[in-house]
């Protein structure tokens, strides 16, 4: 009976690991600012999904890479992978941890704050047309 009880306590934790997205606890001194669009911890290179930011020498590029460097560094949050890219970077959202766990509001992603203050385009590749309708802006 025990090893049944120990059995499914085991199995719960890993599908909870498994489900839920990464919660990172970085330092700042650990994060690697490459643009505004993609940074490193340690070896492993991230790319925010459905945006795209100027590249070095376009309009805006100093702009987007220091406020998602600036983000980085002064915020805790939450990585939600969803998958990689053709260049092996792991695609993700980070979503800002809010200061309560029982604060069910899911808040805004960095992706989403870079469109809303015009430093990043959506970016849509090889997704789903239902994303179109996620970032709406009055940029120009």
């Amino acid at each position: 009976m025990r090893k049944k009880i120990y059995l499914a306590i085991l199995i719960i934790f890993t599908l909870c690991f498994l489900v839920f997205p990464f919660w990172l606890p970085a330092n700042a001194s650990s994060i690697k600012c490459v643009d505004g669009d993609t940074f490193a911890l340690g070896k492993t290179y991230y790319r925010l999904a459905y945006i795209d930011t100027p590249e070095k020498g376009q309009s805006n590029y100093k702009q987007a890479s220091k406020f998602t460097c600036d983000w980085l560094k002064n915020n805790q949050f939450i990585i939600e992978k969803l998958g990689k890219d053709k260049y092996g970077r792991t695609l993700v959202s980070l979503w800002k941890l809010q200061r309560s766990y029982t604060d069910a509001t899911p808040g805004v992603t960095l992706n989403e704050l870079l469109i809303g203050k015009c430093l990043a385009e959506p970016f849509y590749g090889k997704t789903d047309k239902y994303i179109l309708n996620l970032y709406k802006t009055n940029c120009k």
